[in-house]
């Protein structure tokens, strides 16, 4: 089972990285789920943790351990880039669209609004199979 977490989940994973971990980071780490991610998104993830507001909480060497675990075990996909790609209202999360529809990931796992905007949500589910779920929602969904 695959799926794209988008970077404020992955920053919560990875500032976790040490014990006690994230229920998402557990998951992948057990292989519950196949984490997709892309180089683009690899470099949201990193401009993300390395602003102001997160060097004082996340630990650089939480940020190293962690994409170099990802670069082993993710499975890394280029973002699609059809000019029928559904687009969210804020910009910055489409690559994580980009990212799920070119994996054929049948999750985005989020707590972002923008990504969770019940018409977006219905189009990515009814064209490309994809859910866009909470992450308790989708730990539970990896329960059933």
């Amino acid at each position: 089972m695959l799926a794209v977490i988008d970077t404020n989940e992955l920053i919560r994973m990875a500032s976790t990285w040490r014990v006690p971990e994230s229920p998402l980071l557990t998951a992948w780490r057990k292989k519950r789920f196949g984490l997709v991610w892309s180089e683009a998104m690899l470099d949201e993830f990193e401009r993300v943790a390395d602003g102001p507001r997160l060097r004082r909480r996340l630990p650089e060497e939480n940020v190293r351990q962690f994409v170099a675990f990802a670069r082993k075990w993710a499975v890394w996909v280029k973002p699609y880039a059809g000019a029928d790609m559904p687009h969210c209202r804020d910009a910055k999360d489409d690559v994580v669209i980009a990212t799920a529809i070119a994996a054929h990931a049948p999750f985005i796992v989020t707590n972002d609004n923008d990504l969770r905007d019940p018409a977006l949500a219905a189009r990515l589910r009814e064209e490309y199979g994809i859910r866009v779920m909470w992450p308790g929602e989708f730990l539970e969904a990896l329960r059933n």
